[in-house]
């Protein structure tokens, strides 16, 4: 996914919008953060839905950009 994130920021003819770098660092920071609450999800003994609503997060961003062009309209 996050290779389909930095493919629809990055293959729009232009530079990236503000709007676009703002979505790819978003959905870089999803996987790290989505770690950590998972890991505390575990220790805790709940169950880890972490890494699924990371993935549906990342989708939507995808999703949002694709319609969007990479330009904000």
């Amino acid at each position: 996914l996050l290779a389909a994130t930095v493919t629809l920021v990055a293959g729009p003819p232009g530079p990236p919008s503000w709007f676009g770098l703002s979505a790819g660092a978003t959905a870089a920071l999803v996987p790290p953060l989505t770690w950590y609450a998972g890991r505390n999800a575990r220790r805790s003994g709940d169950r880890g839905v972490a890494a699924f609503r990371a993935v549906l997060l990342v989708a939507l961003i995808d999703v949002v950009l694709l319609v969007t062009g990479g330009r904000v309209l």
